[in-house]
């Protein structure tokens, strides 16, 4: 509940400041590609060439009658015997690597611990994309967080956009509109408060528990009076070649499924990588209704630094 509490918080909070991210389809982190190692294949060594050997043997010379001494036969070496007493050695196969094992704890719980674990990672990188009822990207918003003050928010489409970087005090704008890319522009003064609203979440997450008023309020935003939340694990999945463990969250309203939330969640550090939302809620806001199909991505690595000099 923490997770998708302070998620509603997030996309209120967007919903109402005119901020956005950067480029469509990119997420702000550039990844480094490991190099495969080099396989260094030694030269079969060729098959050795017979050699034969020539002895310059003299003619036989006449010898004296051999005497009655024998020539000495020479003796065999030993022979070891097998110890029949001795135990055999029994050889074991290799022990497979062990697969592996969900953490411990309850679904609430462990999607809990996912979240403050993100919320206590010191760069965060957020990209949210606005789907419609058949999953194509409607609107992009990206948002990256650098401690102390960096911030970076871009939001629109392919065809409309706006980026904004401040940076301290100071900000710089970017957009793009008919056709038209204004390239970066110092905006001294700027008054961005999506960016500032961010900026605070990022620096003092806002306990969002289960009991908490603001995520009552938030239910009640979406028009929920009596939501019931179940959990399921669903299993082991890759999001992006990264092995997760993939949960869901199921809010229902009376006998209706009104919310379902997928989540990603890594394997080797407990981190939330992604969610997806789906909601059915006829008495929600126009603009609870817009954000109603949603992914988010997120990473934790984010640089950022002034587009202009």
């Amino acid at each position: 509940m923490k997770l998708f509490g302070w998620f509603l918080l997030m996309v209120m909070g967007l919903g109402l400041a005119a901020c956005q991210p950067q480029a469509p389809g990119s997420s702000g982190v550039t990844v480094t590609a490991r190099p495969n190692p080099t396989v260094v294949i030694f030269p079969t060594p060729t098959k050795e060439e017979d050699i034969e050997y020539e002895t310059d043997t003299p003619e036989p010379t006449a010898t004296p009658e051999p005497t009655a001494t024998s020539a000495k036969t020479p003796t065999p070496g030993k022979t070891a015997t097998p110890d029949r007493t001795a135990t055999p050695v029994a050889t074991s196969a290799p022990t497979p690597a062990a697969s592996p094992q969900p953490p411990p704890g309850d679904v609430p719980d462990i999607l809990a611990r996912s979240a403050e674990a993100s919320a206590r990672m010191p760069e965060r990188g957020i990209h949210i994309q606005t789907l419609d009822a058949q999953g194509n990207v409607t609107f992009n918003t990206i948002l990256e967080y650098e401690p102390p003050d960096r911030v970076r928010c871009w939001q629109g489409v392919s065809d409309q956009w706006q980026d904004t970087i401040t940076i301290g005090g100071k900000s710089w704008v970017r957009g793009y509109v008919d056709g038209k890319d204004t390239g970066w522009v110092t905006a001294d003064g700027l008054e961005d408060p999506a960016a500032d609203a961010m900026l605070d979440s990022f620096r003092n997450p806002t306990d969002t528990g289960a009991d908490s008023a603001v995520l009552e309020e938030a239910m009640k935003a979406l028009g929920l009076t009596n939501p019931r939340w179940e959990y399921r694990f669903i299993g082991p999945d890759l999001m992006e070649k990264r092995p997760t463990w993939l949960y869901e969250q199921v809010c229902y309203e009376g006998d209706r499924p009104a919310i379902t939330i997928r989540t990603w969640v890594g394997q080797e550090d407990l981190l939330t990588y992604r969610s997806e939302t789906r909601m059915n809620l006829p008495n929600a806001s126009e603009l609870m209704a817009y954000f109603s199909n949603m992914r988010v991505t997120y990473w934790y690595e984010v640089e950022l630094e002034p587009p202009i000099h």
